[in-house]
């Protein structure tokens, strides 16, 4: 597949027809309709002369912009297989040039899961990913690609994918796009009545009724896997909402109207406007400092800590050098997870954190530090000004532990990560103990934070626990 691809076989390589067809696609697009970056696209894939004028709208909405990698996936027309398929090879190759691919994303995907491999068969002429590709190439420069065909459902891989995706999107600029056509071959009029009941249900982020719809044949997407890992990232990136771009079908654009495929564009933003959640405070009710009591770290030590992460703020935020971050403290070297949350007047400013145990302390901590500042989803990145302003918590991790019986979940001691399908979500132990919430109300209350039902720990969700040492300046 590191050869020109069939798909393109129209061109016989001719790299200038199909740029000048591409720019004017792109050329005729709407202007887009925020100015920000997105953080994924919805982008039909048939051939340029149906969906083109559809997905040109979608790039559009990139063009000009800077994205470290771009991630497309694609369902499988051809072959049969439980799973993700993630290309793994150095480059890819269209009529327009070569496209470096991200070797480091790629490594880190492959074997996460036991059902996100290489399958060679899956990529062979794959259409869906391939008619993406000389859009990018046009809208943007100089990125990296990544391209993963989805085939039947496995859950417990998919969102391995998104938890992945996301936790490389804090330290990398990524654009994620979703290939999918919609209804397939209806009159024109029950075509239009078919998409409009999936747009619906993508551009409200709702997947449940996405599922329930596609289940119930009330509308069709041939890449409805790709759409829904993708509209959980986006999530899990901060949007609130998709934007429909366009929505046409065949009948619209090069064929007849009795028997229609249906495309739209969508494009996905991050919403600086959510609600950031009221910060957990320094003092309990009581009045007393609100450390969690697995103190394997000295005041030397959390001092040091503080420090580091400071630094690492003060640098990314002014834009100057970032120093490495160093230490002779041998138990800040202990590979550990950690989060850092910034507040200002006792209201977050930003929070992040990593459960990831193969970094030494001291280097999770200046990265969760520059990550809060300028990488959280629900806020701006913090400006030189704020500075002086801003008070720092650590909370070092243990290992997080799956929960048998909730009797164990010790309030005040234990924070809760808590997942079920596409959804998950995390609370720190201090903010049960800022709120006064008893361990139903902390459970329930993850749950939420999880954008599930308040009693989903009582069906079926998985539930672990963790502990953490929380100080702060």
């Amino acid at each position: 597949m590191n050869g020109i691809s069939l798909q393109f076989a129209d061109f016989k390589g001719d790299a200038a027809e199909l740029a000048r067809r591409i720019d004017t696609m792109l050329a005729a697009a709407a202007a887009p309709a925020r100015d920000e970056a997105p953080l994924a696209l919805v982008s039909p894939h048939a051939g340029y002369v149906y969906s083109g004028p559809i997905a040109a709208n979608a790039y559009r909405a990139v063009q000009g912009r800077t994205y470290d990698t771009v991630v497309v996936i694609g369902p499988s027309h051809r072959d049969a297989f439980t799973g993700l398929s993630v290309y793994d090879t150095t480059r890819f190759d269209t009529p327009l040039g070569k496209i470096p691919c991200d070797r480091e994303l790629i490594g880190r995907l492959l074997g996460a899961h036991p059902n996100i491999v290489y399958r060679p068969s899956a990529h062979r002429d794959e259409h869906s990913l391939e008619v993406q590709v000389p859009f990018l190439q046009r809208a943007l420069t100089d990125f990296k690609l990544v391209m993963i065909v989805a085939g039947g459902r496995d859950p417990e891989a998919e969102l391995t994918l998104v938890d992945v995706l996301a936790e490389y999107a804090k330290h990398q600029r990524v654009l994620v796009v979703a290939s999918s056509d919609l209804s397939h071959y209806h009159g024109y009029a029950e075509a239009n009545k078919l998409d409009a009941i999936a747009v619906k249900s993508i551009a409200a982020l709702d997947t449940a009724s996405l599922i329930r719809d596609i289940g119930a044949e009330r509308c069709e997407a041939c890449g409805i896997l790709p759409v829904l890992i993708t509209m959980e990232y986006v999530k899990r990136m901060g949007a609130r909402e998709g934007v429909l771009l366009k929505h046409a079908n065949s009948g619209d654009t090069a064929g007849p109207k009795d028997q229609v495929v249906g495309y739209a564009a969508l494009a996905f933003w991050r919403d600086r406007d959510a609600a950031g959640q009221k910060a957990s405070g320094k003092k309990n009710a009581a009045g007393e400092d609100k450390t969690v009591s697995i103190g394997r770290l000295d005041g030397a030590a959390r001092a040091e800590l503080l420090g580091i992460a400071r630094r690492a703020i003060a640098e990314t935020v002014r834009g100057s050098q970032r120093t490495e971050a160093k230490t002779a403290n041998p138990a800040l070297q202990t590979p550990q997870g950690a989060f850092v949350t910034i507040t200002i007047g006792g209201e977050l400013r930003g929070c992040i954190g990593t459960f990831r145990e193969d970094t030494p302390l001291y280097r999770t901590v200046a990265q969760m530090a520059v990550a809060a500042a300028s990488e959280d989803p629900r806020f701006p990145a913090l400006t030189a000004a704020e500075l002086p302003k801003i008070h720092l918590e650590i909370s070092a991790l243990t290992p997080m532990k799956p929960v048998a019986d909730v009797s164990e979940i010790e309030v005040g001691r234990h924070g809760l990560y808590i997942t079920k399908g596409f959804n998950s979500g995390v609370l720190l132990p201090q903010v049960a103990t800022e709120y006064g919430w008893d361990r139903t109300t902390f459970l329930e209350q993850t749950c939420r934070k999880a954008g599930l039902q308040k009693n989903a720990w009582q069906e079926g969700a998985k539930i672990l626990s963790f502990e953490a040492e929380v100080f702060g300046e």
